[in-house]
């Protein structure tokens, strides 16, 4: 986690919050669940997504809207790492 502490970009140019945060959550075995879901009553997405911080058996819930899933995934993801920036 301290690594993130110190960062302030994702790692490269073409890389999303949400495959950030798929990375981190690998090299810090972290679980992430996350459902996408088409709200039509908008005309966007929502996503939940569940983080399980397993050696302290934590668990954190997330939720953002966007237009489209990838955005909606991008949203969620940002919240998620700006939680652990103040771990």
């Amino acid at each position: 986690m301290q690594k993130l502490k110190n960062c302030n970009t994702v790692d490269g140019p073409n890389m999303s919050a949400f495959e950030f945060l798929k990375k981190l959550a690998e090299q810090e075995r972290l679980s992430i669940t996350y459902k996408p879901r088409k709200n039509d009553s908008c005309d966007c997405y929502d996503v939940e997504m569940y983080l399980k911080i397993l050696k302290d058996k934590h668990i954190v819930f997330y939720f953002n809207t966007g237009k489209t899933n990838e955005e909606a995934k991008n949203a969620v993801a940002k919240s998620a790492l700006g939680y652990f920036k103040h771990f």
